[in-house]
């Protein structure tokens, strides 16, 4: 939330801030004061992304056990979440994987998981072949974009050439009515598959889904403003996942959301009726 001050109370704040800045303005002071901002903005679920396991047992209580349930894991990597998933609610409904590096798809083939199905491609707004850049077999940080942040001074990226669907033409071609949930971590590509998925939006058929916000946006180029406009146009409500595992809604879009240094986690959910995708 944004601190919005009275006129005269802002006023009055101003004018000490040249005061307080000579006495706390040094090298040292100031990054101990920056450490217990990021400390602070973690408690709050900003910038600093709960675990796995947490954010999987979150997405449980927006399920209806009792259906017959579609969940998707995008970004599943080696499927942490899809392990932890499948714990709390067993055999029932269906899971769909995407996975673009074939070494992970391979480990979620391990967990013989009999409910769930792993499709090896990535999620984007247009389909085709696109250029995926990681360190390792399995790097949970790989990403279809170039990465030039802080986080991966040092590292060695190499390029693979990865499958690339849209979300609307695999609901489609699969006959699917309703995504209960869908878990998004995309390093930055949330917003590119959210445009694929603009039919799934605008029906209500992408029900809810989780998506991240933080350093990766900074190599795709898309602010949280992005990520706000098109869920609200499409009549989301978005909430902030914190550490604890509660949920903040966000009623307003504040430029305080926009945190590059680390990753926030958010949930999503659609507020209208289902509607009859278009012909």
């Amino acid at each position: 939330m944004p601190i919005r001050l009275p006129r005269q109370t802002k006023s009055i704040a101003q004018s000490l801030i040249p005061i307080t800045s000579r006495g706390l303005a040094w090298q040292k002071i100031d990054t101990f004061l920056c450490a217990i901002v990021a400390y602070l903005d973690g408690v709050r679920g900003l910038g600093w992304s709960p675990a796995l396991e947490l954010e999987a047992i979150s997405a449980t209580r927006w399920i209806n056990p009792d259906e017959d349930f579609v969940v998707m894991d995008a970004g599943a990597n080696i499927g942490s979440w899809i392990g932890t998933f499948h714990k709390k609610m067993g055999n029932k409904g269906r899971i769909y994987a995407f996975e673009p590096q074939p070494e992970a798809s391979a480990k979620i083939l391990e967990l013989k998981i009999s409910n769930c199905q792993v499709v090896q491609a990535a999620l984007g707004s247009q389909p085709g072949t696109m250029t995926f850049f990681r360190e390792t077999q399995t790097d949970t940080r790989g990403s279809l974009f170039e990465r030039h942040d802080s986080f991966v001074v040092g590292r060695q990226y190499k390029r693979i050439e990865v499958e690339v669907i849209r979300l609307d033409d695999f609901v489609q071609a699969h006959h699917i009515n309703r995504i209960d949930f869908m878990k998004m971590d995309l390093e930055g590509g949330e917003y590119e598959a959210l445009k694929g998925a603009a039919e799934c939006m605008r029906t209500g058929t992408l029900h809810a889904f989780s998506f991240e916000f933080g350093v990766s946006d900074v190599n795709a180029r898309v602010f949280f403003l992005d990520l706000f406009n098109l869920l609200v146009e499409n009549q989301y409500e978005i909430f902030r996942l914190t550490p604890a595992g509660r949920l903040i809604r966000i009623d307003s879009y504040s430029e305080d959301l926009e945190i590059f240094a680390r990753t926030s986690t958010y949930f999503a959910r659609h507020t209208a009726p289902l509607l009859k995708h278009s012909s």
